[in-house]
């Protein structure tokens, strides 16, 4: 998810950056038209980050399910809810690249400056979309790092605590976006919750494969399977000593 990211949001921000001059749009569209091939490339990798939101969201509830299914479909509900936001403002950019694509004087019949300005439009609709649903996202992320305080272990609480710090680093990146629009982003300090959640689950998946082998294992030959055996190799051994 994270490469896909980068990309759709760097292609974003290049655009917005090349093509805005102070607080104006002068010559946003013709810079995205430009740009259109990448631009598409973009908004497809952000699509597939959104996809990806909802097989994460699934992932998630299968691991804590089995404990807490009420809170486990919760946080699920709360991240394929930011997924649906995140596709409504990722349809903003696909209908910015529309736009640009028209020229001017196309489909649309907007002129120059008004295309420039529609097209500005729909991208400062994406960030605002975006942001607003990062509340979702802090929310399904803070019902995670819920979840994990309460499994056993120090390692689970320790990841649970930074689990919710990171939750919380998005609801005020969702807040100051509404209050203060040119404040820093809190979000970039806090994000370390999730990278430790990655190395979490990817311990506990591999205690999870090697206990599932074990049973295999003793499933397979259970106690009563080894002492057939050790009577045949006693028997075995009865019958060669006789010959001898």
């Amino acid at each position: 998810m994270a490469p896909l990211a980068f990309v759709g949001v760097g292609v974003v921000a290049g655009v917005q950056a090349d093509g805005s001059e102070g607080s104006g749009a002068a010559g946003l569209a013709a810079t995205l038209e430009a740009a259109s091939g990448s631009f598409g490339w973009a908004v497809l990798a952000l699509l597939g980050v959104a996809v990806l939101d909802v097989v994460v969201a699934c992932a998630l509830w299968t691991v804590f399910r089995a404990e807490r299914p009420g809170a486990a479909a919760l946080a699920a509900a709360f991240r394929i809810a930011y997924a649906a936001v995140f596709v409504g403002a990722i349809a903003m950019l696909a209908d910015a690249r529309r736009i640009a694509d028209e020229g001017a004087g196309g489909a649309s019949g907007l002129g120059i400056d008004d295309r420039d300005l529609a097209v500005l439009s729909r991208l400062d609709g994406f960030d605002a979309a975006w942001n607003a649903g990062l509340v979702l996202f802090g929310v399904h992320l803070a019902v995670i790092g819920w979840l994990l305080l309460r499994r056993p272990g120090g390692f689970a609480v320790v990841v649970g605590v930074l689990v919710l710090v990171a939750g919380a680093g998005y609801l005020a990146d969702s807040v100051l976006g509404v209050l203060a629009p040119d404040g820093p982003a809190v979000a970039q300090y806090t994000f370390i919750g999730e990278i430790v959640l990655i190395a979490w689950l990817v311990v506990g998946g591999i205690r999870s494969i090697r206990a599932d082998r074990e049973l295999v294992a003793h499933a397979t030959q259970p106690e009563a399977v080894l002492a057939a055996v050790d009577a045949r190799a006693a028997r075995a051994d009865a019958t060669e000593g006789a010959r001898r």
